[in-house]
């Protein structure tokens, strides 16, 4: 095996680059100061054997009513009450925990096990599991390929995909922490074909075992042990007798690291196995083969696209040695259906996040393609560079539009989507275009998403083209030399606070919708608001769309369920007294209802 020496400068400027860009990402949101910013969502289910265990002594969850909302668990058909998830990750996280459990200690502060200590202890954990994945990763990929290759290769793969988010953001989900190990799995591998040594044989044993208790479809992965490297199959097995203590100790770190699951579902069950997804299953013939990358529902290469490079990549692979295309091309393929085959073929979150156990393997087709183009190919460095960097970008950026809610965890749309492109918030209408996929349905193999049925109650429009059709209120703001469509708009001089006032008939509706085009002013304010029987309030200032110097302001608002008032006061508020033009104006009050859709 090739050495791999210390003056690889671009790999040593990006890995700095991208710990620096990790540190300043976690610190700057500090997540761990939020009362569910770290332990949340499945997280709640990882990590919960650890306070079960340690700090409520209850892992058969016999006092439910004690654990509040924290921990997450279900209650099969026979009253068993288990933890859904496997316990890797609470034993990734546990020399974290432990810390915290011995600092709250010693600080005579609460030992609840979510408390903003622990919560930042767990998020450590990621930030160290993640430094492990890197520094190994470069010395794999640094063992066939060249130093700026492996550097842009870390680039793409850390800042440029979902990686990034669930590291620098949701960084406690699974994803990184298995993506470290099989790293680690990965580089020990060619380490002990090449010279067997007892450590390998025990850091093979612990990672491959933790890789299947995380996520046990991983096994899977397991196979690049005897596909990978320079050594044969045959050569492989033949070390594997030769060698027996070590295929021993391996194989006995790697039950060692399993057993915990198994003797819980003894204790919970009374059986070593026990299937804890309970309804929960693969359609294997029936996958979403594209939908799964291509669909804005959380397609892997419309949130991830720079991963593209890893699919050309595959043409690329001549360093490799045949058994190696083998396992890297067939691996993938085999994971890739495996994946796509779940009944919850999008895994709600930032991109498809399932593919992301898949890079430590994918990492090796892009470094063979950057190698080449990079050392080789001048013209198309420029063009890939380009594209590299507005993919990391966007990555980045899109990962900021997640956590401020402008792309949604797994119900995006094409419609959606344009909508939030380049928005750093959501707009008031982004919500509409959004279209929850319908879980009970996906349990059994039908796609179907949730379908609003819009009736329009009542509407209520000015376009000013008619002098004649307004009241004596607005009939002195009247002009006709200004105006965006039509022959008429209204002027509204600077010393006016509020104007345009309208009753705005709601009776039977659930929502309402208000758009102005204004002229001169970014400053008014759209205004929805009850009167002395109800409370109702609701503003809007945000610009929708722009066309010549005119642009849309509106205002998008739901009702309170059952609401009895059947009026509501609207009025443009001119908060900084500015004069400016108004046109088409169109208010509509709406009931807004959903049926199921299979699709």
């Amino acid at each position: 095996m090739k050495k791999v020496t210390y003056k690889n400068k671009f790999t040593i400027i990006s890995t700095f680059l991208i710990i620096v860009t990790l540190l300043y990402y976690q610190f700057s949101e500090k997540k761990w100061e939020e009362p569910e910013g770290v332990i949340k969502s499945d997280v709640k289910g990882y990590y919960a054997y650890l306070p079960l265990v340690f700090i409520f002594d209850d892992l058969a969850i016999e006092h439910p009513e004690k654990l509040g909302e924290n921990v997450w668990f279900q209650e099969d058909e026979n009253g068993v009450r288990v933890v859904k998830y496997t316990c890797g990750m609470s034993i990734m996280y546990s020399p974290f925990f432990f810390l915290a459990h011995g600092y709250v200690h010693l600080k005579g502060l609460p030992k609840d096990g979510y408390s903003s200590p622990y919560s930042f202890a767990i998020a450590m954990s990621s930030f160290f599991y993640v430094i492990i994945g890197l520094f190994f990763l470069s010395k794999l990929l640094l063992i066939y390929f060249k130093d700026i290759a492996v550097a842009i290769s870390l680039i793409v793969l850390y800042l440029g995909t979902n990686l990034f988010h669930y590291t620098a953001s949701t960084m406690t989900y699974s994803h990184s922490y298995s993506f470290s190990l099989i790293v680690v799995f990965m580089y020990f591998t060619l380490r002990w074909k090449q010279q067997p040594k007892v450590y390998s044989a025990i850091i093979l044993g612990i990672s491959s075992g933790l890789i299947v208790l995380i996520r046990p479809i991983d096994i899977i992965l397991l196979l690049f042990f005897f596909f990978f490297g320079d050594k044969s199959i045959q050569h492989t097995i033949k070390q594997l007798f030769q060698k027996k203590g070590q295929t021993l100790l391996m194989l006995l770190c790697f039950f060692i690291i399993l057993s915990p699951q198994f003797l819980y579902f003894k204790y919970i069950s009374g059986s070593f196995l026990y299937y804890s997804y309970t309804g929960e299953k693969f359609y294997f013939l029936q996958p979403h083969l594209i939908d799964s990358v291509f669909s804005f529902r959380n397609g892997w290469l419309v949130y991830s696209p720079l991963m593209s490079l890893a699919i050309i990549g595959f043409l690329f692979l001549s360093k490799m040695h045949n058994r190696s295309k083998i396992i890297i091309v067939g691996g993938f393929i085999i994971y890739y259906y495996i994946i796509t085959s779940w009944w919850c073929w999008w895994y709600a979150g930032f991109g498809n996040r399932a593919f992301i156990n898949l890079y430590p393997f994918l990492s090796i087709p892009i470094a063979s393609l950057l190698e080449i183009i990079f050392t080789k190919k001048i013209i198309l460095r420029w063009v890939v560079s380009t594209f590299i960097l507005i993919g990391v970008f966007l990555n980045i950026f899109q990962n900021y539009q997640y956590e401020n809610a402008a792309i949604h965890w797994d119900a995006m749309t094409k419609e959606a989507y344009i909508d939030s492109f380049g928005r750093t918030r959501p707009s008031q209408l982004f919500s509409t275009f959004l279209r929850h996929p319908a879980a009970d349905f996906a349990l059994l193999g039908k796609d179907a998403i949730y379908e609003p049925k819009i009736d329009t109650i009542n509407k209520l429009s000015f376009n000013f083209n008619n002098q004649n059709l307004l009241d004596s209120n607005l009939i002195q703001f009247w002009q006709s030399k200004t105006t965006f469509l039509g022959n008429g708009a209204l002027y509204i001089p600077d010393n006016l606070e509020f104007v345009f006032n309208q009753t705005i008939d709601v009776k039977n509706s659930n929502s309402v919708y208000v758009e102005l085009w204004v002229k001169n002013s970014d400053s008014i304010v759209l205004v929805l608001s009850g009167d002395e029987n109800n409370s109702f309030y609701a503003n809007s200032n945000e610009i929708y769309k722009t066309k010549n110097e005119w642009k849309l302001v509106h205002l998008y608002a739901t009702l309170p369920n059952n609401h009895n008032f059947e009026k509501l006061n609207f009025y443009i508020w001119n908060i900084e007294f500015n004069e400016f033009y108004m046109d088409n104006f169109s208010c509509s009050s709406m009931f807004i209802d959903y049926f199921i859709k299979e699709i």
